[in-house]
């Protein structure tokens, strides 16, 4: 594991920033209430894609603190797979696709503490 996956992380949390702004663009004028929790969780996709892209360790930093946020909004890094489901309609595939998804996003957590410390956290202390 090298750092080009923290620059793969960035462009997945670009993806999930644009779901997010294309979902609510889309949604009926009623349902388009975004509250401050929500817009605050959209800036920090936004700063840590930012920051993950440019490899700095905010950007790890910002993904910890979002990686509870990502379950509770239904907001997962490799979330687009579940669109999977529209070409093959079959429950059974989507909690599939589903359990598939939350365990890559537990991936992408140990990855992402594991290039954290491993690359740096030692530039830091040198």
């Amino acid at each position: 594991m090298n750092k080009k996956m923290l620059m793969v992380f960035g462009i997945l949390d670009l993806i999930v920033l644009l779901n997010i702004v294309w979902l609510q663009a889309t949604a009926p004028p009623r349902f388009m209430l975004i509250t401050t929790v929500d817009f605050v969780f959209m800036v920090s996709l936004l700063f840590s894609a930012i920051f993950l892209i440019r490899q700095n360790r905010l950007g790890c930093i910002i993904s910890y603190l979002q990686f509870p946020f990502r379950f509770l909004f239904y907001n997962l890094s490799f979330g687009f797979l579940l669109y999977l489901n529209h070409f093959i309609n079959n429950s059974g595939f989507y909690s599939a696709l589903l359990i598939f998804c939350v365990l890559l996003e537990i991936a992408r957590l140990v990855i992402t503490i594991i290039i954290h410390k491993r690359y740096l956290l030692t530039i830091k202390q040198n």
